[in-house]
């Protein structure tokens, strides 16, 4: 998420840009992004701050 939102003073890259990095695909890279949202969201919903 660091890489694909640009945090921690990183700049922000696309999905193919940080597949091509970890030797995985774009498709598998969105994939991994939207477990963590998805944990992310359980976790601000869990401590009602959504």
């Amino acid at each position: 998420m660091r890489k694909r939102v640009g945090l921690d003073g990183e700049e922000e890259m696309t999905l193919k840009e940080i597949g091509a990095g970890y030797s995985l695909s774009r498709e598998r890279i969105r994939q991994l992004q939207e477990g963590a949202l998805a944990k992310l969201r359980a976790e601000f919903s869990r401590r009602h701050l959504m």
